[in-house]
């Protein structure tokens, strides 16, 4: 009793019969062996669906299951009435853990796919989401999903589903969480889980820990975002210099004199090139808040091309020190001037980057 940190009198007080218990227990040892047949089903299922990382199973540990009895009865009592005990005959649908299986994902929004996917396949007999205080609910109510907001932070979506290899009903229990989510739970569950007196230092280092795993997930989101959009905007590219070799290729078969054909060609190497980003050299210590600072002061003039403008700022790669109040004061001039030409400007920058220089000396 003292390991489960019981009062030494909570069987007496609880009308609860040891015998029975031991009943229990060994029943439930006898039982094990079939329940980890059925685990292995539930969790090979499940790693069939593409979003799931990793599935884990494990079967209630037996002098747990009877600590788990011994808790549980008072509640019961009250819910069935003081007469309620746990029993061989009844404990088996009672608790709903005695098969828990883990199932691990990658992304923060692979969840949508497996939830539909355990959905798809079982009878959920409940389904609730634990999140954090202030974490966005919208995704889980939507589908019906109960919200648990726990202080501890501790995020993890668990389903209870009905599992039928034979004709006797099995519940098992699905706890569904990002990689992250399961570092912290893991260190939390260790830690602090179920019995003891967690100090509030301890406490407060598990709250840091947790708003990390929490940053990890967005942070991994976001890369994943990133990637896809620079796939996007790859093939995009791609198919952009894919026409126009097309064209290309039309105008070479024209009737028409080579120089005309010379010249549309030519035309359309520049739409390819013709890309300002690819004419600037940065210099390393440049960020792309500066330079948009810096571009935001022109006021173009219509008949400034992007391949001008590039041609004008590829001076800035020739002085690294050169700074974006001197660049900006540069460009600012756009503004003064709606006809000046980018020969102009680009003279102005360059006695910009001189100035610089002057001042370095």
């Amino acid at each position: 009793m003292v390991k489960y940190s019981f009062e030494s009198n909570v069987l007496e007080k609880n009308n609860i019969n040891w015998e029975t218990l031991i009943d229990i227990y060994n029943d439930f040892e006898s039982y094990k062996e079939t329940l980890e047949e059925y685990a292995n089903l539930i969790s090979g299922l499940l790693r069939k669906q593409d979003k799931v990382h990793t599935v884990r199973t494990r079967i209630k540990d037996s002098e747990h299951l009877i600590a788990k009895l011994i808790r549980k009865t008072l509640g019961r009592k009250n819910e069935y009435g003081n007469e309620f005990q746990f029993t061989v005959e009844n404990y088996r649908n009672e608790i709903t853990d005695l098969i828990g299986v883990r199932v691990i994902h990658i992304f923060k929004e692979d969840w949508l796919s497996i939830h539909n996917f355990i959905s798809g396949n079982w009878i959920v007999k409940e389904s609730q989401a634990n999140i954090r205080e202030g974490d966005n609910q919208n995704n889980y109510t939507n589908l019906g999903v109960q919200i648990n907001s726990r202080k501890t932070g501790y995020r993890s979506v668990h389903y209870l589903i009905e599992f039928m290899p034979t004709i006797q009903k099995i519940i098992v229990e699905v706890q569904v969480r990002t990689i992250f989510e399961e570092g912290y739970g893991e260190v939390d569950h260790q830690l602090s889980y179920p019995n003891s007196n967690v100090p509030s230092v301890l406490t407060l280092n598990l709250l840091m820990l947790n708003r990390l795993a929490g940053s990890a997930d967005e942070m991994a989101s976001a890369v994943k975002l990133i990637k896809n959009e620079w796939a996007n905007m790859q093939f995009s590219l791609s198919e952009k210099e894919q026409e126009i070799e097309k064209l290309k290729s039309k105008i070479n078969s024209l009737d028409i004199k080579q120089e005309q054909k010379d010249s549309l060609v030519e035309d359309l190497d520049k739409v390819k090139t013709n890309n300002i980003w690819s004419s600037i050299k940065m210099n390393p210590t440049l960020t792309s808040k500066d330079l948009a600072s810096a571009l935001k002061q022109v006021n173009m003039n219509p008949a400034l091309t992007s391949k001008d403008l590039a041609s004008a700022l590829k001076q800035v790669n020739m002085n690294p020190a050169l700074t974006l109040k001197g660049l900006a004061s540069a460009l600012n001039l756009e503004k003064m001037n709606p006809a000046l030409t980018a020969v102009e400007m680009k003279d102005t920058v360059s006695g910009e980057v001189s100035k610089t220089k002057k001042k370095k000396k």
